[in-house]
């Protein structure tokens, strides 16, 4: 099954998305591009793993065992930060 990446365009032309390998083509197409951090996925002391979203304005996640659970969380709160416009 493929990959599903939500893209979104503002009235204003502008294109947001998570940046991933799949999505690339929207940075060889644009005329101008701005790529910033929306997260951190990082381990914790006691070997879980949590996604800080602080560069968002938004909040810790719970902790997860695997690192794929965290990468998942993470991805969804993003894409909801961007459906809401890029508000928290």
């Amino acid at each position: 099954m493929a990959d599903v990446h939500e893209i979104f365009i503002r009235p204003n032309g502008k294109i947001e998305c998570i940046y991933t390998d799949d999505t690339r083509f929207l940075v060889d197409q644009a005329s101008s591009v701005k790529i910033k951090r929306g997260s951190n996925v990082e381990p914790t002391e006691d070997g879980q793993w949590i996604a800080d979203m602080s560069p968002v304005g938004g909040p810790l996640s719970p902790s997860f065992k695997l690192r794929a659970d965290a990468l998942a969380w993470e991805t969804a709160y993003l894409n909801n930060y961007l459906a809401a416009g890029g508000h928290s």
